[in-house]
Order: C-alpha cells, then structure tokens, then sequence
C-alpha cells in the first residue's frame, strides 16, 4: 500500500518549521488570507556575535510552534513516553497518523539515514524533518527535509522504516531536553475554518515592520529578551553592522530570510490586488527589491569562498541599498493603502 498526503511545494523555505506549515498550507487556496496576514515582520538578535539567529515572528513564546496558532491546522502534540506505551514500534505509530491524515514533524539524527550528507558521521546530527506519505511495500517514508541534502536544499526524499526506526532510537542523551527531541508532532490540514481575513491586519503589521515595532508580547512579558532583538527594518542595520566585524564568513541564511520575505510580499501584495486594491506598482518595486536580494546573496556566497574584502563590501551596500528602497516603497504603500480604505 502507498499512501501519499497533499505535500506542495512551500513558497518559503529558510526554517523548517515555516517550510513544513506552509507545504501543507498550500494544498488549500483558502488559507491564503492567514499565510498573508502573517510573515511580514521579521526580529534579529540585536548582537550577532551571540547568537546568529533571527527568523519571521509570531506571536507567541520560542517553546510553541508556529503551526499551533494556525486555525488551519489540527495539531496533535504527542511525547515519547506517550507514544511508546501505546505502540513500540514507531514505524507503526507513523503509519497509523499518516493513514488518518496527519503529516508528521519530528527529530531525527541523520547519521543513521542512509544517503544523507550526514549518514556514519561522528557526534550528534539531528534535525527535524517531516513526513508525508509511505510505501510500505518498499518499505520507505515520504520525507521532506534540507537537512538530507550536500546543498543545503529543502526537498523531498525516501528514507527507510529501518533508518527512522534506528533514529528514533538512538537519540543522544545530552539532547533529551532541546526542542522537539522528546516530542513528536502530528499536523492535519482543516477543509474549513473560523479565521476572518482583514486588511487592516496587514495594514497594522506592514507599519510594525517599518517602524521596526517591538510586539506586545515582549513588552509585557519577555522585556529582558526584548532588550536583545530589533524588529522589522532595523533588521538590516544588525545584519551588515554583524557582516563588517565578521571575518570567516557572511551569515547567508540571515540574508535569505530577507528573501523570503521579499517573496512573500510579492504573492501578499498580488492578493491584495485581487480584492480590489491598486498596487501593481508596488508589486513592481518588490519584484525588483527582490532581484536586489538575490545579487545580495550571491555576493555573500562569493565572500564566503573568496574571503575579498570588496565583495563582502558590495554586499553590505547592496543590502543598504535594498532596506532604503524597501523604507521608500513601503511608506508609499501604506499611505496608498489607508487612503484606498477611507
């Protein structure tokens, strides 16, 4: 038997954990209205020597998932212990959810899957990926990962009932408490929901972004974190102020998010226009603020190899000149917007 659930190609895919919501997201056109009135803004560490992290913002704590705020998205949330006393065989359980329609998120340490870059490699390699299907007669899940590949490339691959089974397994001790690793989560696309699309919810976070607004969340209730991270487009500042003083490399993956970002406003915008909007232009300057990026990108890549000062400072007043831009369109955008509304 074969049992393959509706896996799309996700229009953003520099974390997993947007990459794994939006492949399943995509499968129902309806869910447009919540993937565009999410991920506009954006935080960054404040201080990257820290900590290289920044990501697209939701409202919520680091130890929930996006996909627990989604309406779209039945979530089960299950623990090891729970699901070994109920089946121990972990193939098994996978194809029981798998059979009722949930695609699986879980950790899994890829020096035991087999024709990964990582495979018989020494130490530690989990990473979570996510599963959408099976062939039992081959004996093989339907996984999607970028973690599986020598690029770095998020994609789909097969993976042995055997090499989960081991993986599962064989966790390493010291890891017991990061996230996901004891905890397996179960996601099931909804036919239909209660979330009510708004424009004046993207009016009030395309603002947020530009005036780089700190969340309520924060002020409230993680001010010491707060302390720590910039919001919206002072993200730019904390990335080249980062890539200046950094000599090994250039962080592409920060850069990509500003990538991702730039996609996604372009298909935000486009559904903007189809219910009524005039913002062809502006759809225009983002398509070029995203071709920017892209030269932005490869002018890291091209650092990160060559390790020329110059290159590294092309990519830094590239980036400069990308976030000048982007404060010009988009302050043009929302006066647009609200006039368009009143």
């Amino acid at each position: 038997m074969e049992k393959r659930l509706n896996y799309t190609d996700p229009i953003i895919t520099t974390y997993t954990h947007h990459a794994h919501l939006l492949s399943i997201l995509g499968a129902n056109p309806e869910t447009k209205g919540w993937i565009f009135s999410n991920y506009i803004q954006v935080f960054i560490n404040k201080d990257l020597t820290k900590n290289e992290w920044g990501d697209f913002y939701f409202p919520m704590t680091y130890e929930i998932r996006n996909t627990e705020l989604c309406k779209w998205i039945d979530v089960q949330k299950m623990s090891r212990l729970y699901i070994d006393s109920v089946e121990k065989d972990i193939c098994k359980f996978l194809i029981s959810m798998l059979d009722l329609e949930f695609f699986i998120h879980m950790m899994v340490n890829y020096r035991f899957i087999r024709g990964s870059k990582d495979y018989l490699n020494e130490g530690e390699r989990s990473h979570d990926l996510m599963i959408w299907g099976y062939d039992d007669e081959k004996e093989v899940f339907l996984c999607a990962d970028f973690q599986y590949y020598e690029s770095g490339k998020y994609d789909t691959f097969e993976c042995s009932f055997e090499d989960i089974r081991r993986s599962y397994e064989s966790r390493a001790e010291g890891l017991r408490n990061r996230l996901l690793m004891d905890t397996v989560y179960a996601y099931r696309l909804k036919e239909e929901c209660d979330y009510e699309y708004s424009i004046e919810n993207i009016i009030y976070w395309l603002k947020a972004f530009l005036n780089g607004d700190c969340p309520e969340y924060w002020v409230g209730y993680n001010n010491c974190n707060k302390k720590e991270i910039v919001w919206g487009m002072d993200y730019y500042k904390a990335l080249t102020d980062y890539i200046r003083i950094r000599k090994e490399y250039i962080p592409v993956r920060l850069t990509y998010l500003l990538l991702d970002h730039k996609k996604l406003m372009i298909e935000r915008l486009k559904y903007i226009e189809e219910s009524g909007f005039e913002v062809r232009d502006y759809i225009e300057a983002y398509e070029m603020l995203c071709k920017k990026n892209k030269i932005a990108i490869s002018l890291a890549l091209k650092y990160n190899i060559q390790s020329d000062e110059r290159t590294k400072e092309r990519c830094i007043n590239t980036l400069l000149g990308i976030e000048e831009s982007e404060r010009e369109t988009l302050g043009q955008l929302l006066e647009s917007l609200n006039k368009q509304l009143n």
